[in-house]
């Protein structure tokens, strides 16, 4: 996990993207092209279930290269 380092189960890892604005399509279960997939991921951050949930609710906030991507209410 990119935020808490969480890495015992790969199911419990997610991809999140880090500009909802720039998501092209979901990648789980994606049927696209390899290349098409690896486009989508460079534009994501591994986050496990707790932390991936946690953003979203805005119960926590997301650091990129010093820039808060996801906003605490």
């Amino acid at each position: 996990c990119f935020v808490c380092g969480y890495n015992n189960s790969v199911r419990a890892l997610t991809f999140h993207h880090i500009d909802p604005n720039e998501k092209d399509f979901t990648i789980s279960g994606s049927t696209k092209s390899f290349e098409s997939i690896m486009n989508e991921i460079d534009k994501c951050v591994l986050l496990c279930q707790n932390c991936h949930s946690e953003v979203h609710d805005k119960l926590m906030c997301l650091y990129i290269n010093g820039k808060v991507i996801e906003l605490k209410d």
